[in-house]
C-alpha cells in the first residue's frame, strides 16, 4: 500500500553581504606566423576619443603611433621608406599625388594601414586604405568645436615676447536616408581658422654696416689698399646695395651685440595655412540585395600669407584641391562579385595672388626699384626677391 503526505518547510533566508569582484585577464598578443606582414585598423570610433591637435587634420598622424613608424616628417617614413614607397587610396581610388593634402581623419569610417609586405596588388611595400564614411536608415549628427591657445605656453628662449597663438576647430557631420532601405546621405564639412600672427627674428645688418664701418680690413678693388679706418666712403657704397638696405631690411631693434637674429617681429599671419575649408559629400543607393552604387565629392581649400624672411617680403598661396569617385559593387554570384571604381582629382595650386588683402612684392618690380640691371633678361614677372 503506498502513502503520500504534504508537508510545509518554511525556510529562512537571510541577505548576504554585497560583494565586488573584478576579473583582470592579460595575455601576449598573438603573432602572425603564416607572413611577415605587419597591418593595423583605425576606426571612426577610435579618432573621436583622442583627436589631433594638428594644423593638418591627416590619418598620417595616426600612423605615429604603430610601431615601425617614424614620425617628425610629412608624410612619416614608415619602415625606413620615403613617400615614394608608399601609397594610400581614398574609398578605393589610388591618388599618391596631391591627395596627401586632402586626407581629413574626421571624414572616414576606417582606415587600414599596411606597413610592411602589403599584398600582391599593392605596388609598393607601405599601404594606407581609407573608407569614407556613409549613411544609414538612421539619423545621426554631429558638431564639435575646439580651441587650442598659448596661455600657458613658456616663451621662446631666444625671444624678448611671446607671440600669442589661437586656433579654432569646427566640425559638422550629417547623415541619414533619403529613401528608407535604398539611397542614403552623409555630409560634413571641417574648418580652421588661425587668426593670430607668429614671432620672427631675422638678421638684419647693423648700423655700422650700414654706413660702411667694419671691423675688420676692408680692401679697395680699384687701389689694394685697406679703406682709411676700415670705412667704405658713401660715394662708393653701391646704389643698389643702399636702395635694398633702405628700403626692405629694416634697422636692427634687438642689442645682442651681433648681427644674427638682431631684429625682432610679429608676421600677422600663422607659420603655415591661417585657414582651412574641408567639405564631403557622399549618397549611397542599393539597386538590389546584389547591387549598390556610390558617388562622393571632397574638397580641401586652404589659403597661405607666408613670411619670407622679413615683414615686406611675403608669398602667397592658394591650394584648392577636389577628389570625386563613383563605385559599383555587383555580387553576380556567391563566388563572383565585380567592384567598379572611377575617380577624378583636381590639384590646383596657384602662387602670387592677392590672399587676405596681402599681395607679394613683384620680383620684377622689386628689380626696377633698387635698379639691378641684368637679372631679369626675359622681363618675366610673378611674387619673388632677388637673393642677395
Amino acid at each position: 500500500m503506498l502513502f503520500r503526505s504534504v508537508r510545509r518547510l518554511d525556510p529562512q533566508l537571510v541577505l548576504g553581504a554585497t560583494v565586488e569582484e573584478v576579473t583582470v585577464n592579460a595575455g601576449a598578443a598573438v603573432i602572425n606566423t603564416e607572413s611577415a606582414t605587419i597591418s593595423d585598423l583605425f576606426t571612426a570610433k577610435e579618432h573621436d576619443q583622442s583627436p589631433q591637435v594638428t594644423i593638418y587634420p591627416s590619418t598620417w598622424y595616426q600612423l605615429t603611433t604603430l610601431a615601425g613608424i617614424q614620425g617628425g616628417t610629412y608624410p612619416p617614413v614608415a619602415d625606413g621608406e620615403q613617400a615614394s614607397q608608399q601609397t594610400q587610396t581614398f574609398d578605393g581610388i589610388p591618388n599618391d599625388l596631391q591627395g596627401i593634402q586632402s586626407n581629413n581623419a574626421n571624414f572616414y569610417e576606417q582606415v587600414s594601414a599596411t606597413l610592411f609586405n602589403a599584398p600582391a596588388e599593392s605596388p609598393v611595400p607601405f599601404e594606407l586604405n581609407q573608407v569614407t564614411k556613409r549613411g544609414s536608415n538612421s539619423f545621426h549628427g554631429k558638431a564639435t568645436y575646439r580651441i587650442f591657445d598659448s596661455l600657458f605656453d613658456a616663451t621662446g628662449y631666444f625671444n624678448t615676447t611671446k607671440s600669442p597663438y589661437l586656433q579654432h576647430e569646427w566640425d559638422l557631420e550629417a547623415a541619414g536616408p533619403i529613401w528608407k532601405n535604398r539611397t542614403f546621405f552623409y555630409g560634413g564639412w571641417f574648418g580652421q581658422r588661425i587668426p593670430l600672427g607668429t614671432l620672427y627674428e631675422a638678421s638684419v645688418p647693423s648700423n655700422d654696416w650700414r654706413n660702411g664701418l667694419f671691423s675688420t680690413t676692408i680692401i679697395d678693388p680699384e687701389t689694394g689698399l685697406p679703406f682709411a679706418n676700415n670705412q667704405i666712403p658713401a660715394n662708393r657704397i653701391s646704389s643698389v646695395a643702399l636702395a635694398v638696405q633702405n628700403d626692405y631690411f629694416p634697422a636692427s631693434n634687438i642689442a645682442n651685440g651681433t648681427t644674427v637674429n638682431n631684429y625682432e617681429y610679429h608676421f600677422p599671419f600663422n607659420s603655415d595655412l591661417y585657414r582651412g575649408d574641408w567639405p564631403i559629400v557622399r549618397i549611397d543607393h542599393t539597386v538590389s540585395k546584389n547591387n549598390s552604387l556610390f558617388v562622393r565629392w571632397m574638397m580641401r581649400r586652404t589659403p597661405y600669407v607666408l613670411n619670407n624672411g622679413l615683414p615686406d617680403l611675403i608669398w602667397t598661396r592658394m591650394r584648392h584641391h577636389q577628389q570625386w569617385v563613383a563605385g559599383d559593387t555587383h555580387i553576380i554570384s556567391p563566388a563572383m562579385v565585380n567592384n567598379l571604381r572611377l575617380g577624378f582629382s583636381t590639384d590646383h595650386i596657384v602662387d602670387g595672388q592677392a590672399e587676405a588683402g596681402q599681395t607679394p612684392p613683384d620680383g620684377s618690380k622689386v628689380l626696377s626699384n633698387i635698379g639691378l640691371q641684368g637679372a631679369n633678361p626675359s622681363g618675366l614677372t610673378g611674387q619673388g626677391f632677388p637673393e642677395i
